[in-house]
Formats: C-alpha cells, structure tokens, sequence
C-alpha cells in the first residue's frame, strides 16, 4: 500500500477510498493483552481551511494523509464543508480570514462554491471513518501545522457539533509549525507546494516537509 506522495490534483474532492484504512486496521498485530505492536502508516497530517482563526472556526475545508518516516499511503482524505452547516453550528466567520480567502487564486477560492461540498457533521464523521478503527486511532500521531489552529478546531468541532470525543488521543497530538522551526528544519528546503491554502495539498507538501526533517537527523 505504500507510495511516493500522491498528487493533489488527481486526489482532491475524490471520495475516500477504504482500502488504506481497512489495511492499516488489518496490519496492526496485537502484542500482550491486546496492545498493538505495529500501525503502518503511523502518522496523519491534518490540515484545515477555515473561515476564521479562533477554535469555534468555520470549517471549509479538511484535508488529510497517512505517512511513514518515508512513504505514504496511497488513499488521501478531502472534503469540502458547506458554510451553511458552519453556520447552524455556530461556527464563526470574520471578515478578514474570508476577505484573505477572496484574495487568493481561482482554484483555491473555488472550494466556496464545490458541489461536492458536505455538512460539517458527515464530514468530521468521515474523518473518523478514515483514521480507522479505535485500536488504530489510539496509536496514531495526529499533526496539525501550529498547537492552537487545526487540530484544536477539530477538537472544538467534535465536541460541541458531534458531541463526543475527536477520534485521537490527546497525548497523540503533534505540532508541524514546531519541528519546521527547530534547528533541524532550518537544514532542509520546504517541499513545493502544487495547490498552496488547498487542504489536501497543504497537508501532503507539510507531510513531505517533516520527512526531510526526519531524514536530516530529528528523533521521531
């Protein structure tokens, strides 16, 4: 199931396949009483485009990757969010985040108007779905780009418009923005980015991004 990073052009606004997510449940081999002792693919970036930048955000869009410490697995997660569902959830829009939106180019602006575009609540339950079995989400890392915005948003999300638990454990979360600014990630060149501000493609290139950091000597 393993492969070179995808491209986000022949991935996004796909529907999520299952095989990635039946395989990785299918691999994780259960040490004594009944631990896991392995998950492929044991890292997920997770990356948002939101209508705001508090935890209550609006959120547009979510993009998603499984990844090892040098492969990633083949299916990817997107899905684009219908703002009117932010709105009955008492998401937040400010006017700056949506006039920075407004600013950038076609394709990017063009997830405001997708028709594949879901409700929040089917789209954060799909995210459950694609992480995997509870066995599986307990064991993997879970990366946003900045300790406060994306995993944060997803945990508000769950909470107060699923009212449960987000599909991770607390101790799994991991901060991107913190390893790309220690000494290791100034040795590396940032990956380039196909589709910049589209979630999927933002979490493949910052994905790609912690590999090299990996690869230049920072401890897993």
């Amino acid at each position: 199931m393993a492969s070179k990073k995808p491209t986000p052009a022949a991935v996004i606004a796909k529907p999520v396949k299952k095989t990635c997510v039946v395989a990785v449940a299918k691999a994780v081999t259960r040490g004594t009483n009944g631990k896991p002792t392995n998950v492929p693919f044991p890292e997920l970036m997770i990356d948002l485009e939101t209508g705001d930048t508090t935890a209550r955000a609006a959120i547009v869009s979510i993009g998603a990757v499984r990844f090892g410490e040098k492969e990633f697995c083949k299916e990817t997660f997107y899905r684009a969010i219908t703002l009117d569902s932010n709105i009955k959830a008492g998401r937040t829009i400010s006017g700056s985040t949506l006039g920075w939106h407004m600013k950038q180019d076609d394709e990017v602006r063009a997830v405001f108007n997708d028709p594949q575009a879901i409700p929040l609540a089917q789209a954060l339950n799909d995210l459950r779905k694609f992480i995997g079995e509870p066995l599986v989400a307990k064991n993997t890392k879970v990366w946003g780009n900045g300790a406060v915005f994306d995993i944060a948003i997803l945990n508000d999300a769950y909470a107060y418009v699923m009212d449960e638990l987000p599909p991770w454990e607390f101790w799994n979360i991991k901060c991107f923005r913190t390893i790309k600014d220690s000494e290791f990630g100034r040795k590396v060149t940032k990956p380039a980015n196909m589709l910049a501000h589209n979630a999927l493609a933002d979490a493949l290139a910052q994905a790609e991004h912690l590999q090299l950091i990996w690869a230049v000597g920072y401890p897993r």
